[in-house]
Protein backbone atom coordinates (compact mmCIF):
# COMPACT_ATOMS: atom_id res chain seq x y z
CA UNK A 1 0.00 0.00 0.00
CA UNK A 2 1.71 3.70 -1.00
CA UNK A 3 2.76 5.21 2.21
CA UNK A 4 2.98 2.30 4.51
CA UNK A 5 6.53 2.01 6.40
CA UNK A 6 8.59 -0.78 5.25
CA UNK A 7 11.65 -2.49 6.88
CA UNK A 8 14.11 -0.18 8.30
CA UNK A 9 17.24 0.34 6.25
CA UNK A 10 20.37 0.36 8.42
CA UNK A 11 23.85 1.24 7.60
CA UNK A 12 25.96 -1.21 9.78
CA UNK A 13 28.72 1.42 9.26
CA UNK A 14 27.18 4.45 10.52
CA UNK A 15 24.49 3.31 12.15
CA UNK A 16 22.22 6.03 10.92
CA UNK A 17 18.32 4.95 10.97
CA UNK A 18 16.20 5.63 7.59
CA UNK A 19 12.56 4.23 6.33
CA UNK A 20 11.30 3.35 2.92
CA UNK A 21 8.25 3.55 0.61
CA UNK A 22 6.81 0.22 -0.58
CA UNK A 23 6.47 1.87 -3.70
CA UNK A 24 10.11 3.14 -4.20
CA UNK A 25 12.42 2.15 -1.67
CA UNK A 26 13.73 5.05 -1.21
CA UNK A 27 15.28 5.72 2.30
CA UNK A 28 13.51 9.02 4.27
CA UNK A 29 14.06 10.43 8.19
CA UNK A 30 11.55 9.16 10.80
CA UNK A 31 11.23 7.00 13.84
CA UNK A 32 10.69 3.32 12.61
CA UNK A 33 9.59 0.06 13.29
CA UNK A 34 12.95 -2.06 14.09
CA UNK A 35 13.54 -5.41 12.53
CA UNK A 36 17.50 -5.99 12.54
CA UNK A 37 20.40 -3.24 13.01
CA UNK A 38 23.96 -3.30 13.98
CA UNK A 39 24.85 -0.82 16.24
CA UNK A 40 28.37 0.80 15.97
CA UNK A 41 31.45 -0.01 17.34
CA UNK A 42 30.87 1.31 20.92
CA UNK A 43 27.14 -0.06 21.14
CA UNK A 44 25.32 3.24 19.96
CA UNK A 45 22.49 2.87 17.90
CA UNK A 46 21.62 5.87 16.39
CA UNK A 47 18.20 7.75 15.70
CA UNK A 48 14.84 7.02 16.82
CA UNK A 49 12.82 3.61 17.77
CA UNK A 50 9.15 2.91 17.85
CA UNK A 51 9.18 -0.89 18.37
CA UNK A 52 5.02 -2.91 17.55
CA UNK A 53 6.76 -6.19 18.22
CA UNK A 54 9.05 -8.93 20.85
CA UNK A 55 11.53 -9.42 17.44
CA UNK A 56 11.62 -5.85 17.27
CA UNK A 57 12.68 -5.47 20.46
CA UNK A 58 15.43 -8.06 20.51
CA UNK A 59 16.61 -6.23 17.57
CA UNK A 60 18.22 -3.45 20.01
CA UNK A 61 20.09 -6.56 22.30
CA UNK A 62 22.99 -5.29 21.68
CA UNK A 63 22.37 -1.56 21.66
CA UNK A 64 24.21 0.06 24.85
CA UNK A 65 22.94 3.59 24.29
CA UNK A 66 19.99 5.12 22.19
CA UNK A 67 20.67 8.29 20.78
CA UNK A 68 17.36 9.24 19.90
CA UNK A 69 13.90 8.36 21.95
CA UNK A 70 12.57 4.90 22.64
CA UNK A 71 8.94 3.46 22.66
CA UNK A 72 7.56 0.40 22.82
CA UNK A 73 4.01 0.16 22.17
CA UNK A 74 1.60 -1.76 23.90
CA UNK A 75 0.86 -4.05 20.78
CA UNK A 76 4.20 -5.27 21.36
CA UNK A 77 3.19 -7.59 24.31
CA UNK A 78 6.13 -7.61 25.95
CA UNK A 79 6.42 -9.73 29.19
CA UNK A 80 9.87 -7.86 30.41
CA UNK A 81 12.59 -5.63 28.83
CA UNK A 82 15.20 -8.36 29.20
CA UNK A 83 16.25 -7.78 25.48
CA UNK A 84 17.34 -4.43 26.63
CA UNK A 85 19.55 -5.90 29.61
CA UNK A 86 23.07 -3.66 27.85
CA UNK A 87 21.08 -0.82 27.83
CA UNK A 88 22.71 2.37 29.68
CA UNK A 89 21.49 5.60 28.32
CA UNK A 90 18.90 6.86 26.07
CA UNK A 91 19.19 10.38 24.56
CA UNK A 92 15.74 11.20 23.93
CA UNK A 93 12.76 10.46 25.70
CA UNK A 94 11.53 6.27 26.57
CA UNK A 95 8.39 5.30 26.70
CA UNK A 96 6.93 1.43 27.37
CA UNK A 97 3.15 0.49 27.54
CA UNK A 98 2.65 -3.02 29.36
CA UNK A 99 5.28 -5.42 30.65
CA UNK A 100 4.84 -7.87 33.66
CA UNK A 101 8.13 -6.55 35.41
CA UNK A 102 11.31 -4.48 34.51
CA UNK A 103 13.57 -7.13 34.42
CA UNK A 104 16.09 -5.88 31.79
CA UNK A 105 16.42 -2.72 32.53
CA UNK A 106 19.17 -3.71 35.41
CA UNK A 107 21.81 -1.29 33.24
CA UNK A 108 19.64 1.45 32.57
CA UNK A 109 21.27 4.44 34.17
CA UNK A 110 19.84 7.73 32.44
CA UNK A 111 17.11 9.23 30.16
CA UNK A 112 17.95 12.61 28.45
CA UNK A 113 14.14 13.37 28.05
CA UNK A 114 11.04 12.04 29.27
CA UNK A 115 10.71 8.42 30.74
CA UNK A 116 7.05 7.02 30.71
CA UNK A 117 5.67 4.05 31.58
CA UNK A 118 2.11 2.52 31.58
CA UNK A 119 0.27 -0.39 33.06
CA UNK A 120 3.57 -2.51 34.36
CA UNK A 121 3.49 -5.10 36.80
CA UNK A 122 1.36 -8.24 37.62
CA UNK A 123 -0.70 -7.05 40.83
CA UNK A 124 2.28 -7.75 43.86
CA UNK A 125 5.04 -6.27 44.38
CA UNK A 126 6.92 -4.07 41.73
CA UNK A 127 10.57 -3.25 42.25
CA UNK A 128 13.37 -0.57 39.55
CA UNK A 129 13.90 0.50 37.08
CA UNK A 130 16.71 -0.59 39.85
CA UNK A 131 19.60 1.23 38.36
CA UNK A 132 18.60 4.41 36.99
CA UNK A 133 20.32 7.73 38.35
CA UNK A 134 19.12 10.41 36.14
CA UNK A 135 15.89 11.16 34.22
CA UNK A 136 16.10 14.89 32.08
CA UNK A 137 12.56 14.95 31.93
CA UNK A 138 9.39 14.05 33.55
CA UNK A 139 9.81 10.42 35.32
CA UNK A 140 5.99 9.29 35.01
CA UNK A 141 4.19 6.26 36.02
CA UNK A 142 0.28 5.57 34.81
CA UNK A 143 -2.21 2.94 36.04
CA UNK A 144 0.58 0.80 38.22
CA UNK A 145 -0.47 -2.69 38.17
CA UNK A 146 0.96 -3.47 41.47
CA UNK A 147 0.57 -2.91 44.97
CA UNK A 148 3.49 -1.93 46.45
CA UNK A 149 6.21 0.06 44.08
CA UNK A 150 9.47 0.46 44.90
CA UNK A 151 11.21 2.95 43.00
CA UNK A 152 15.12 3.55 41.97
CA UNK A 153 17.41 3.88 45.08
CA UNK A 154 19.64 5.39 42.55
CA UNK A 155 17.79 8.19 41.38
CA UNK A 156 19.24 11.45 42.44
CA UNK A 157 17.50 13.85 40.01
CA UNK A 158 14.19 14.12 37.15
CA UNK A 159 12.67 17.64 36.32
CA UNK A 160 9.15 15.83 37.47
CA UNK A 161 8.43 12.87 39.21
CA UNK A 162 4.15 12.06 38.33
CA UNK A 163 2.77 8.54 39.61
CA UNK A 164 -1.23 8.83 38.67
CA UNK A 165 -4.58 6.63 38.27
CA UNK A 166 -3.70 2.80 39.63
CA UNK A 167 -6.68 1.41 41.44
CA UNK A 168 -4.53 -1.62 43.74
CA UNK A 169 -1.31 0.53 44.50
CA UNK A 170 -1.08 0.68 48.51
CA UNK A 171 2.64 2.00 48.88
CA UNK A 172 5.43 4.20 46.93
CA UNK A 173 8.83 4.32 48.18
CA UNK A 174 12.30 3.44 46.87
CA UNK A 175 13.25 6.94 46.21
CA UNK A 176 15.93 7.63 48.97
CA UNK A 177 18.82 9.02 46.75
CA UNK A 178 16.81 11.70 44.84
CA UNK A 179 18.00 14.79 45.83
CA UNK A 180 16.26 17.38 43.01
CA UNK A 181 12.53 17.13 41.45
CA UNK A 182 11.28 20.01 40.15
CA UNK A 183 7.46 18.75 40.48
CA UNK A 184 6.36 15.90 42.53
CA UNK A 185 2.90 14.82 41.47
CA UNK A 186 0.49 11.77 42.95
CA UNK A 187 -2.85 11.64 41.88
CA UNK A 188 -6.18 9.20 41.92
CA UNK A 189 -5.06 6.39 43.95
CA UNK A 190 -8.02 4.17 45.00
CA UNK A 191 -5.63 2.13 47.83
CA UNK A 192 -2.63 4.08 48.23
CA UNK A 193 -2.18 4.66 51.99
CA UNK A 194 1.69 5.16 52.19
CA UNK A 195 4.40 7.48 50.52
CA UNK A 196 7.50 7.79 51.51
CA UNK A 197 11.52 7.55 51.41
CA UNK A 198 12.63 10.70 49.88
CA UNK A 199 15.02 11.89 52.71
CA UNK A 200 17.08 13.44 50.89
CA UNK A 201 15.43 15.44 48.86
CA UNK A 202 15.72 19.19 49.52
CA UNK A 203 13.87 21.62 47.45
CA UNK A 204 10.85 20.99 44.92
CA UNK A 205 9.44 23.14 42.85
CA UNK A 206 5.57 21.49 43.20
CA UNK A 207 4.41 18.71 45.36
CA UNK A 208 0.62 18.00 44.38
CA UNK A 209 -1.39 15.01 46.08
CA UNK A 210 -4.68 14.37 44.62
CA UNK A 211 -7.74 12.39 44.65
CA UNK A 212 -5.33 9.61 46.79
CA UNK A 213 -9.12 8.29 48.55
CA UNK A 214 -6.82 6.07 51.18
CA UNK A 215 -4.03 8.12 52.41
CA UNK A 216 -3.53 8.78 55.47
CA UNK A 217 -0.54 10.08 55.79
CA UNK A 218 3.34 11.09 54.53
CA UNK A 219 6.55 10.21 55.64
CA UNK A 220 10.43 10.68 54.56
CA UNK A 221 10.30 14.31 53.41
CA UNK A 222 12.14 15.60 56.21
CA UNK A 223 14.54 16.97 54.33
CA UNK A 224 12.57 19.87 52.47
CA UNK A 225 12.60 23.04 53.54
CA UNK A 226 11.56 24.63 50.76
CA UNK A 227 8.63 24.04 48.07
CA UNK A 228 7.62 26.11 45.49
CA UNK A 229 3.87 24.91 45.83
CA UNK A 230 2.06 22.51 48.25
CA UNK A 231 -1.07 21.49 47.18
CA UNK A 232 -3.19 18.60 48.64
CA UNK A 233 -7.21 18.26 47.54
CA UNK A 234 -9.75 15.26 47.31
CA UNK A 235 -7.67 12.85 49.76
CA UNK A 236 -10.39 11.74 51.85
CA UNK A 237 -8.29 10.26 54.47
CA UNK A 238 -5.63 12.32 54.74
CA UNK A 239 -5.09 13.38 58.62
CA UNK A 240 -1.81 15.76 58.55
CA UNK A 241 1.16 16.53 56.28
CA UNK A 242 3.79 16.85 59.19
CA UNK A 243 6.07 14.47 56.55
CA UNK A 244 6.61 18.58 55.51
CA UNK A 245 7.67 19.87 59.14
CA UNK A 246 11.08 21.45 58.30
CA UNK A 247 9.10 23.50 55.52
CA UNK A 248 10.18 27.25 56.32
CA UNK A 249 9.55 28.88 52.88
CA UNK A 250 6.38 27.83 50.27
CA UNK A 251 4.91 29.80 47.38
CA UNK A 252 1.92 28.67 47.16
CA UNK A 253 -0.25 27.15 49.61
CA UNK A 254 -3.02 24.50 49.12
CA UNK A 255 -5.35 22.37 51.40
CA UNK A 256 -8.71 21.37 49.82
CA UNK A 257 -11.54 18.77 50.36
CA UNK A 258 -9.64 16.69 52.71
CA UNK A 259 -12.71 15.87 55.32
CA UNK A 260 -10.34 14.42 57.80
CA UNK A 261 -7.68 16.62 57.43
CA UNK A 262 -6.95 18.01 61.36
CA UNK A 263 -2.92 19.09 61.44
CA UNK A 264 -1.73 20.27 58.96
CA UNK A 265 1.96 19.77 60.89
CA UNK A 266 4.07 23.11 59.51
CA UNK A 267 5.28 24.39 62.89
CA UNK A 268 8.72 26.39 61.01
CA UNK A 269 6.78 27.96 58.21
CA UNK A 270 8.26 31.94 58.00
CA UNK A 271 6.89 32.85 54.50
CA UNK A 272 4.57 32.60 51.59
CA UNK A 273 5.23 34.17 48.66
CA UNK A 274 1.98 33.15 46.39
CA UNK A 275 -1.34 32.15 47.63
CA UNK A 276 -2.77 30.48 50.65
CA UNK A 277 -5.83 28.46 49.84
CA UNK A 278 -7.91 26.22 52.68
CA UNK A 279 -10.79 25.18 51.14
CA UNK A 280 -13.24 22.83 53.12
CA UNK A 281 -11.47 21.34 56.07
CA UNK A 282 -14.36 20.59 58.98
CA UNK A 283 -11.80 18.89 61.16
CA UNK A 284 -9.03 21.39 60.68
CA UNK A 285 -9.56 22.92 63.89
CA UNK A 286 -5.83 25.65 64.26
CA UNK A 287 -4.52 28.01 61.98
CA UNK A 288 -1.42 28.29 64.95
CA UNK A 289 0.74 26.52 62.42
CA UNK A 290 1.08 29.90 60.35
CA UNK A 291 2.00 32.30 63.69
CA UNK A 292 5.41 32.93 62.45
CA UNK A 293 3.93 34.08 58.54
CA UNK A 294 3.74 37.99 58.74
CA UNK A 295 2.49 38.52 54.95
CA UNK A 296 1.20 36.56 51.91
CA UNK A 297 2.02 37.57 48.74
CA UNK A 298 -0.23 37.33 46.96
CA UNK A 299 -3.85 35.49 48.14
CA UNK A 300 -5.63 34.30 50.82
CA UNK A 301 -8.58 32.22 50.49
CA UNK A 302 -10.46 30.48 53.43
CA UNK A 303 -13.35 28.88 51.67
CA UNK A 304 -16.14 26.36 53.31
CA UNK A 305 -16.86 24.24 55.85
CA UNK A 306 -13.69 24.51 58.10
CA UNK A 307 -13.15 23.77 61.55
CA UNK A 308 -11.58 26.72 62.99
CA UNK A 309 -14.46 28.89 64.60
CA UNK A 310 -12.00 31.92 64.54
CA UNK A 311 -8.58 33.24 62.95
CA UNK A 312 -6.28 32.72 65.94
CA UNK A 313 -2.76 31.92 64.43
CA UNK A 314 -2.74 35.25 62.02
CA UNK A 315 -2.09 37.35 64.42
CA UNK A 316 1.57 37.93 62.64
CA UNK A 317 -0.04 39.01 59.08
CA UNK A 318 -0.18 42.40 58.17
CA UNK A 319 -0.34 42.46 54.70
CA UNK A 320 -2.58 40.11 51.69
CA UNK A 321 -0.94 41.59 48.50
CA UNK A 322 -4.01 40.70 46.35
CA UNK A 323 -7.65 39.09 47.62
CA UNK A 324 -8.32 38.57 50.93
CA UNK A 325 -11.25 36.16 50.69
CA UNK A 326 -13.59 34.57 54.11
CA UNK A 327 -16.50 32.78 51.79
CA UNK A 328 -19.14 30.03 52.68
CA UNK A 329 -17.47 29.73 56.07
CA UNK A 330 -18.36 29.02 60.02
CA UNK A 331 -16.39 31.79 60.98
CA UNK A 332 -17.86 33.61 64.35
CA UNK A 333 -15.65 36.13 64.79
CA UNK A 334 -12.91 37.43 63.30
CA UNK A 335 -10.46 37.03 65.78
CA UNK A 336 -6.67 37.13 64.75
CA UNK A 337 -6.66 39.79 61.97
CA UNK A 338 -6.20 42.67 64.31
CA UNK A 339 -2.72 43.29 63.22
CA UNK A 340 -4.36 42.79 59.06
CA UNK A 341 -3.53 46.14 57.63
CA UNK A 342 -3.96 46.02 53.91
CA UNK A 343 -5.28 43.49 51.25
CA UNK A 344 -5.92 43.86 47.72
CA UNK A 345 -9.52 43.19 48.04
CA UNK A 346 -11.75 42.09 50.95
CA UNK A 347 -13.72 39.67 50.08
CA UNK A 348 -16.22 38.74 53.28
CA UNK A 349 -19.13 36.14 51.42
CA UNK A 350 -21.61 34.25 52.48
CA UNK A 351 -20.77 33.53 55.97
CA UNK A 352 -23.61 32.37 58.16
CA UNK A 353 -22.51 32.80 61.30
CA UNK A 354 -20.20 35.70 61.05
CA UNK A 355 -21.73 39.32 63.32
CA UNK A 356 -19.15 41.47 62.80
CA UNK A 357 -15.89 42.76 61.28
CA UNK A 358 -14.85 44.67 64.54
CA UNK A 359 -11.42 42.66 64.75
CA UNK A 360 -10.33 44.24 61.61
CA UNK A 361 -9.60 47.38 63.66
CA UNK A 362 -6.02 47.83 62.03
CA UNK A 363 -7.11 47.49 58.47
CA UNK A 364 -6.47 50.42 56.42
CA UNK A 365 -6.30 49.86 53.19
CA UNK A 366 -6.99 47.76 50.01
CA UNK A 367 -4.29 48.30 47.23
CA UNK A 368 -5.59 47.21 44.02
CA UNK A 369 -7.96 48.73 41.33
CA UNK A 370 -10.48 47.14 39.11
CA UNK A 371 -13.02 44.24 40.29
CA UNK A 372 -10.76 44.14 43.72
CA UNK A 373 -12.55 46.19 47.07
CA UNK A 374 -14.68 45.73 49.05
CA UNK A 375 -16.81 42.61 48.76
CA UNK A 376 -19.61 42.39 51.86
CA UNK A 377 -22.09 40.03 49.93
CA UNK A 378 -24.74 37.13 51.72
CA UNK A 379 -23.47 37.26 55.39
CA UNK A 380 -26.51 36.29 56.81
CA UNK A 381 -25.91 36.82 60.71
CA UNK A 382 -23.92 40.22 59.92
CA UNK A 383 -25.17 43.53 61.51
CA UNK A 384 -22.15 45.55 61.02
CA UNK A 385 -19.28 46.67 59.77
CA UNK A 386 -17.80 48.72 62.35
CA UNK A 387 -13.87 47.02 62.06
CA UNK A 388 -13.42 49.20 59.07
CA UNK A 389 -13.28 52.22 60.80
CA UNK A 390 -9.50 52.85 59.65
CA UNK A 391 -10.08 52.15 56.15
CA UNK A 392 -9.00 55.48 53.84
CA UNK A 393 -8.80 53.51 50.48
CA UNK A 394 -11.10 50.94 48.78
CA UNK A 395 -8.80 50.32 46.22
CA UNK A 396 -11.91 49.47 43.73
CA UNK A 397 -15.36 48.45 44.15
CA UNK A 398 -17.49 48.80 47.59
CA UNK A 399 -20.42 46.08 47.15
CA UNK A 400 -22.25 45.56 50.15
CA UNK A 401 -25.07 42.89 49.15
CA UNK A 402 -27.50 40.65 50.85
CA UNK A 403 -26.82 40.86 54.04
CA UNK A 404 -30.36 40.25 55.84
CA UNK A 405 -29.63 41.75 59.86
CA UNK A 406 -26.50 44.44 58.50
CA UNK A 407 -28.24 47.88 59.41
CA UNK A 408 -25.53 50.65 59.52
CA UNK A 409 -22.12 51.22 57.36
CA UNK A 410 -20.53 53.04 59.91
CA UNK A 411 -17.34 51.61 59.42
CA UNK A 412 -16.46 52.73 55.78
CA UNK A 413 -16.79 56.79 56.54
CA UNK A 414 -12.60 57.35 55.63
CA UNK A 415 -13.31 56.23 51.81
CA UNK A 416 -13.49 59.33 49.11
CA UNK A 417 -13.26 57.44 45.90
CA UNK A 418 -14.07 54.00 44.66
CA UNK A 419 -14.44 52.38 41.51
CA UNK A 420 -18.58 50.99 42.15
CA UNK A 421 -20.69 51.91 45.31
CA UNK A 422 -23.06 48.67 45.03
CA UNK A 423 -25.80 48.65 47.63
CA UNK A 424 -28.29 46.37 47.35
CA UNK A 425 -30.80 43.59 49.36
CA UNK A 426 -30.26 44.76 52.26
CA UNK A 427 -33.49 44.59 53.70
CA UNK A 428 -32.30 45.79 57.55
CA UNK A 429 -30.28 48.54 55.82
CA UNK A 430 -31.87 51.92 57.26
CA UNK A 431 -28.78 54.40 56.40
CA UNK A 432 -25.38 54.77 54.55
CA UNK A 433 -23.96 56.48 57.27
CA UNK A 434 -20.32 54.97 56.60
CA UNK A 435 -20.44 56.64 53.41
CA UNK A 436 -20.27 60.29 53.98
CA UNK A 437 -16.42 61.56 52.69
CA UNK A 438 -17.93 59.58 49.58
CA UNK A 439 -16.69 62.26 46.98
CA UNK A 440 -15.55 60.83 43.51
CA UNK A 441 -17.46 57.15 41.98
CA UNK A 442 -15.40 56.33 38.74
CA UNK A 443 -18.02 53.94 37.78
CA UNK A 444 -21.62 53.52 39.04
CA UNK A 445 -23.95 53.52 41.62
CA UNK A 446 -26.47 51.51 42.50
CA UNK A 447 -29.03 51.42 45.48
CA UNK A 448 -31.32 49.04 45.45
CA UNK A 449 -33.89 46.64 47.99
CA UNK A 450 -33.01 48.45 51.04
CA UNK A 451 -34.73 49.75 53.72
CA UNK A 452 -33.26 53.85 53.45
CA UNK A 453 -35.70 56.81 54.50
CA UNK A 454 -32.77 58.88 53.03
CA UNK A 455 -29.50 59.48 51.33
CA UNK A 456 -28.73 62.20 53.38
CA UNK A 457 -25.02 60.94 54.02
CA UNK A 458 -23.87 61.32 50.44
CA UNK A 459 -24.18 64.61 50.78
CA UNK A 460 -20.04 65.17 49.77
CA UNK A 461 -20.49 62.96 46.37
CA UNK A 462 -19.80 65.34 43.50
CA UNK A 463 -19.54 63.17 40.35
CA UNK A 464 -20.40 59.73 39.48
CA UNK A 465 -18.64 58.62 35.94
CA UNK A 466 -20.85 55.74 35.23
CA UNK A 467 -25.12 55.43 36.13
CA UNK A 468 -26.85 56.23 38.92
CA UNK A 469 -29.86 53.60 39.89
CA UNK A 470 -32.07 54.74 42.62
CA UNK A 471 -34.78 51.12 42.72
CA UNK A 472 -37.34 49.57 45.14
CA UNK A 473 -36.39 51.47 48.20
CA UNK A 474 -39.64 51.59 49.59
CA UNK A 475 -38.85 53.91 52.38
CA UNK A 476 -36.75 56.63 50.58
CA UNK A 477 -38.72 59.95 51.01
CA UNK A 478 -36.26 62.28 49.14
CA UNK A 479 -33.05 62.27 47.49
CA UNK A 480 -31.58 65.26 49.87
CA UNK A 481 -28.11 63.35 49.98
CA UNK A 482 -27.21 64.22 46.03
CA UNK A 483 -27.54 67.94 46.55
CA UNK A 484 -23.81 68.66 45.78
CA UNK A 485 -23.76 66.40 42.90
CA UNK A 486 -22.73 68.07 39.24
CA UNK A 487 -21.95 65.13 37.35
CA UNK A 488 -23.14 61.95 36.03
CA UNK A 489 -21.36 60.12 33.00
CA UNK A 490 -24.07 57.31 32.19
CA UNK A 491 -27.83 57.04 32.57
CA UNK A 492 -29.94 58.19 35.40
CA UNK A 493 -32.70 55.48 36.67
CA UNK A 494 -35.05 56.47 39.57
CA UNK A 495 -37.75 53.64 39.55
CA UNK A 496 -40.03 51.97 42.01
CA UNK A 497 -39.76 53.79 45.19
CA UNK A 498 -43.31 54.15 46.31
CA UNK A 499 -42.59 56.69 48.98
CA UNK A 500 -40.48 59.34 47.19
CA UNK A 501 -42.15 62.11 46.69
CA UNK A 502 -39.16 64.83 45.37
CA UNK A 503 -36.23 65.38 43.17
CA UNK A 504 -35.51 68.37 43.87
CA UNK A 505 -32.15 68.07 45.43
CA UNK A 506 -30.72 67.02 41.88
CA UNK A 507 -31.17 70.88 40.88
CA UNK A 508 -27.42 71.13 41.00
CA UNK A 509 -27.02 68.29 38.52
CA UNK A 510 -25.36 70.10 35.40
CA UNK A 511 -24.74 67.07 32.89
CA UNK A 512 -26.02 63.60 32.26
CA UNK A 513 -24.64 61.36 30.44
CA UNK A 514 -26.98 58.80 29.26
CA UNK A 515 -30.65 58.44 29.23
CA UNK A 516 -33.46 59.65 31.92
CA UNK A 517 -35.56 57.25 33.25
CA UNK A 518 -38.16 58.41 35.91
CA UNK A 519 -41.15 55.31 36.79
CA UNK A 520 -43.60 54.17 39.18
CA UNK A 521 -42.47 55.85 41.95
CA UNK A 522 -46.19 55.94 43.18
CA UNK A 523 -45.98 59.14 45.62
CA UNK A 524 -44.22 61.43 42.80
CA UNK A 525 -45.88 64.21 41.58
CA UNK A 526 -45.36 63.95 37.85
CA UNK A 527 -44.42 67.50 37.95
CA UNK A 528 -41.32 66.70 39.89
CA UNK A 529 -39.09 65.13 37.02
CA UNK A 530 -40.66 67.03 34.08
CA UNK A 531 -39.06 70.48 35.97
CA UNK A 532 -35.45 67.86 36.34
CA UNK A 533 -35.33 67.72 32.53
CA UNK A 534 -36.48 70.53 31.78
CA UNK A 535 -33.53 72.03 33.83
CA UNK A 536 -31.54 69.55 31.93
CA UNK A 537 -32.21 70.42 28.29
CA UNK A 538 -31.85 74.14 29.55
CA UNK A 539 -28.16 72.73 30.51
CA UNK A 540 -27.62 70.90 26.99
CA UNK A 541 -29.13 67.63 27.54
CA UNK A 542 -30.10 65.49 24.49
CA UNK A 543 -30.59 62.08 25.60
CA UNK A 544 -33.72 60.01 25.97
CA UNK A 545 -36.26 60.59 28.93
CA UNK A 546 -38.97 57.69 30.27
CA UNK A 547 -41.47 59.46 32.44
CA UNK A 548 -44.41 56.92 33.24
CA UNK A 549 -46.79 55.56 35.99
CA UNK A 550 -45.61 58.45 38.81
CA UNK A 551 -47.82 59.64 41.29
CA UNK A 552 -50.92 62.29 40.84
CA UNK A 553 -50.04 64.93 43.64
CA UNK A 554 -49.17 68.68 43.26
CA UNK A 555 -45.99 69.95 43.04
CA UNK A 556 -44.83 72.17 46.00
Amino acid sequence: MKGRLAVVWLAATTGVIACGNDSTDRPSAGSVAVQALTPNVAGVCSGDFTVHSLAELTALSRCEEITGSLEIQAEANIVDFGPLEHLRRIGGDFMATHAESFRGLTALKAVGGDLSFRDIGTGGRLEGPSALETVGGEFSFYQISATEWIGPSTLTRADALTIYGSSILRHIGGFSSLRELETLTVTSHAQLTAFDDMPNLTTVDAVNFDQNDALETLSGFDGVREVGSLGFSLNKALTNVSAFSQVTEVRDLFFGHCPHLATVGLPHLESIEGSLSLLYLPELTSLDWLRNVTSIGEDLSLWGDLGVRDLHGLEGITSVERFFTIQYGNLQRLTGLRNLRQAGGLHIIQNKDLESLRDLESFRENTRSGYDGIHIDGNLALTEIGGLDRLVDAGGRIDIVDNPKLTRLHGLHGIRAADVLNVWGNPALTQLDGLDSLEHIAGFVRVEGNALSSVDELEKLTRIDGELKIDSEPSLLHLDGFHALQAIGGELHINNNRALARLDALKGLLSLGGNLEVTNNATLPPCQPERLVTELRARGYQGQVTLRDNGGGTCP
